[in-house]
């Protein structure tokens, strides 16, 4: 309705959460097979997608500002980018890196940015390293048992109001997170 799909990079299969095999070579005296499969559960882009509704129904429902939404894989690659008409250029960095940020470190944009901070003379440096941020505002999607499966970043509201966006988004899927 009031968006626009950016830009996906990858072609991700799968109906609501796609599997994905990585194969991981051993290497050294001992190992008992030269390789194994791992299997990881990954956000579909049909996931994404809902993820993406669900927070553009919660900014409806409460008048937000128009907004930019990314959902990331666990990896900390792009599934799925999309800014609402009329929103502000400079929220779509800020969204994407609130996404990969909570994808790849498994945590709360706002809480890490606590961490950070904790210790105000000296702190850890986490919104000093190139693509990531601790603004408030992205969230890690995981499964039902708790596996760390991707990202989700919003910006373009108050931090607060991105937060809960990205919260609603994840309650949007929350069925097909097993």
């Amino acid at each position: 309705m009031f968006h626009r799909i950016g830009h996906r990079i990858g072609h991700r299969i799968g109906a609501q959460i796609g599997i994905v095999a990585l194969t991981v070579a051993t290497l050294g005296a001992g190992a008992s097979s030269a390789s194994s499969l791992i299997t990881q559960k990954s956000v579909s882009l049909a996931t994404a997608r809902l993820m993406i509704r669900g927070c553009e129904d919660y900014a409806q429902e409460h008048a937000l500002a128009p907004l930019a939404m990314a959902v990331y894989d666990r990896a900390g690659n792009p599934i799925l980018f999309v800014i609402q008409d009329n929103a502000m250029q400079a929220v779509s960095a800020f969204a994407m890196a609130k996404a990969r940020t909570a994808a790849i470190t498994g945590l709360a944009t706002g809480a890490l940015g606590d961490l950070d901070y904790e210790n105000h003379e000296r702190p850890m440096g986490i919104a000093n390293m190139p693509g990531l941020t601790v603004a408030q505002g992205g969230l890690p999607i995981s499964t039902e048992n708790g596996e760390h499966i991707g990202g989700i970043g919003v910006s373009g509201a108050s931090s607060t109001e991105d937060e809960a966006c990205s919260r609603a988004a994840i309650d949007a899927v929350k069925s097909l997170l097993k």
